[in-house]
């Protein structure tokens, strides 16, 4: 295999990506030259970077624990390293240890690290000068988490840390240029981290935290002394980030329409992060049954364009949003109200999910609106008053149907995605300004008609599309708008019969057209598709009638089912000089049933396509009489495999 790869992607490519539990054998010298991304999969093939010299290696991932003594195996070309390290040298006396990765190296991203005695440990990776993005893990004995210090390049300027507690409580004037900051966990309140909010360098653009972390930075001389709603079951706790805490009683209700009454200062102060700060994500980790208030009232951030809050049934957000917005996404938001997103004059990108603040969405949103996400909302109303919106996703509501009284959208709308809902059909309730409507998952649909007259891209897939019923067992002809460019009606219910009702044939801008996993079982006649196709799947039938020289403009075709004697019947009975067009590129016959004829015609013509690239055969099909190399020269392939399926096939939406 290792001579394969090196006889043939020697002249082919520059660089090659490799994983070695792919080789049987040892990796060769000629391989290792060109080598650029590799994987390890096991500790006896490190040490095959020592023995080799591999001057292309930029990025590597060792799946394995290996011990810091065998990181000067690697080469000094590596600029990305994913690895999970074992530390055996414990830094005696309160020396630090240094961690000897090449000097070259940009990315480190340690999934593990181990070490092999209990005890706080100093790890020093100071040296990497030119290391610009790291991940931190918690450094662990056996199945205990230890203290540990880290020692960061001061040219640093992505980190993430998989534990709060792992964040240098000096890191602003450790790595004053750091302008991305991510905490996946916290341990809980930690002396350690307790003022990390005044340390943050003022370059700080992006910050990512979870919730618990407030916990870690609330400080008790900034409790408010103002009363509360509720003094015997509220404590409002000022976090330096900007946040408010309130503690209740795990039975008290929260409301779900507006804002709990919270005292708050008249001054608000400002960090120095803050005031340059971009990218605001606030996560939650765990249940609480505590509610955490998001405070802008208080705490500005001028300059704050993207805001995410993927949190919990807790947390609310209080106070005006900045103006500065332009992204703003709320998963699991119980308390917000929706009338403040008209304020927002610059938001260009929305997401709503799980949002359970009503059941009827008819809110005027900001004219700069041009994407709008929604999902998992109880939703059976939807009005949009945007009216630049261009793209619309909606999944997982609990629509029935989509009439004028339920369902109203801007008449500028260019992309519509509707998916995993309950409705049966689509009628009349589309502007004709859609290019691109997605209708997949919808598993009751079955009529789709009145289809806005400028669309290009139909996705029809996983649906009801095709079934029978008894007012109406087959649909009409001229379903389809005639300048359709992109049609999928894979895993429906489609059949033979019904694709010879449509007006398929008439769209004669339709490139891309994908039947795949319907089960029809039947004869599918290439008669009824249109000349201009570029890509065709039709891995749901069980058979061809027609040729595919029918379709000169074909480059990818994909077919299943018994075509045996197919193709020999066409160059030797019906005498046709070739089954493909000139176009043809890549042929998926790996699911077909063939004879040795329909093999030997494919191979000679594919000899004569001057733009073809491979030919997919099921492995029992391959010729006995060539090796891997020839195969490769004839351009076939093993197309059982899932290395070739499914690359070529894709419609591009």
């Amino acid at each position: 295999m290792s001579d394969l790869l090196s006889k043939v992607l020697l002249q082919n490519r520059p660089n090659l990506k490799v994983g070695l539990s792919m080789l049987q054998d040892d990796i060769t010298h000629s391989v290792a030259a060109i080598v650029d991304c590799l994987t390890l999969y096991h500790d006896s093939q490190l040490m095959l970077l020592f023995d080799k010299d591999c001057p292309n290696l930029a990025s590597l991932l060792v799946m394995f624990c290996f011990p810091d003594t065998e990181l000067v195996c690697l080469p000094p070309s590596l600029q990305v390293l994913r690895c999970r390290l074992q530390i055996r040298d414990r830094g005696v006396n309160g020396r630090s240890v240094v961690l000897q990765f090449p000097d070259k190296l940009k990315t480190l991203e340690m999934r593990t690290v181990t070490t092999s005695a209990s005890g706080f440990t100093h790890i020093d990776i100071s040296h990497l000068s030119q290391l610009k993005t790291v991940y931190l893990p918690a450094v662990t004995y056996e199945n205990y988490t230890l203290r540990s210090r880290w020692i960061l390049p001061s040219y640093l300027r992505t980190l993430t840390c998989k534990w709060a507690e792992l964040v240098p409580t000096n890191l602003g004037s450790m790595c004053p240029d750091l302008f991305k900051l991510e905490i996946l966990k916290t341990l809980g309140k930690s002396k350690a981290i307790a003022s990390l909010a005044k340390t943050l360098p003022s370059t700080l653009t992006c910050l990512e935290v979870p919730i618990g972390f407030l916990d870690s930075l609330d400080d008790v001389n900034d409790i408010s002394t103002g009363q509360l709603a509720d003094p015997p079951t509220e404590v409002r706790v000022k976090s330096k980030l900007g946040f408010s805490k309130i503690f209740r009683k795990p039975k008290a209700k929260i409301q779900e329409t507006v804002s709990p009454y919270v005292q708050h200062n008249t001054e608000t102060q400002m960090l120095p992060f803050q005031e340059h700060l971009r990218k605001l994500t606030v996560r939650t980790t765990g249940k609480t049954s505590s509610v955490s208030v998001i405070d802008f009232q208080n705490h500005s951030y001028p300059d704050l364009e993207e805001f995410y809050i993927d949190a919990s049934p807790h947390v609310c957000v209080t106070g005006d949003m900045p103006e500065s917005l332009t992204k703003l996404c709320l998963l699991k938001v119980s308390c917000f109200d929706l009338k403040q997103l008209q304020n927002l004059p610059n938001l260009a990108h929305l997401v709503l999910q799980d949002i359970t603040v009503s059941k009827v969405f008819d809110y005027a949103l900001p004219d700069s609106l041009r994407e709008l996400v929604i999902s998992l909302c109880p939703f059976d109303e939807l009005h949009i008053r945007a009216p630049n919106l261009a793209s619309l996703k909606m999944s997982s509501c609990p629509f029935k149907k989509l009439e004028r009284s339920n369902f109203t959208l801007p008449e500028n709308l260019r992309r519509l995605e509707i998916n995993k809902t309950n409705i049966t059909r689509l009628s009349k309730v589309l502007p004709d300004s859609v290019e691109t409507l997605d209708l997949a998952q919808n598993l009751q649909l079955q009529s789709v008609s009145h289809l806005p007259s400028q669309l290009k891209n139909l996705l029809l897939h996983s649906t009801g599309l095709g079934g029978s019923t008894p007012r109406r067992p087959i649909p009409g002809p001229s379903t389809f708008p005639l300048g359709l460019e992109t049609l999928n009606l894979s895993s429906s219910k489609v059949n033979d019969k019904w694709i010879k009702r449509l007006n398929i044939r008439d769209c004669i801008n339709l490139k891309f057209l994908m039947l795949r996993d319907s089960k029809c079982g039947a004869q599918f006649d290439l008669s009824f598709l249109p000349r201009s196709l570029v890509v065709l799947d039709l891995t749901s039938f069980g058979g061809i009638i027609g040729n595919f020289d029918s379709l000169p403009n074909l480059e990818a075709v994909r077919v299943a089912g018994s075509l045996r004697y197919f193709f020999g019947k066409y160059k030797y009975v019906v005498n046709c000089a070739t089954c493909f067009g000139e176009n043809i590129r890549f042929i998926d016959l790996s699911q077909c049933k063939l004879m040795n004829s329909d093999v030997e015609v494919l191979v000679e013509e594919v000899k004569t396509k001057p733009n073809f690239e491979l030919l997919f055969l099921n492995k029992e099909y391959l010729p006995d009489n060539l090796n891997e190399m020839q195969l490769l020269k004839l351009k076939i392939a093993d197309g059982s495999t899932d290395h070739f399926l499914g690359v070529h096939f894709e419609t591009p939406f």
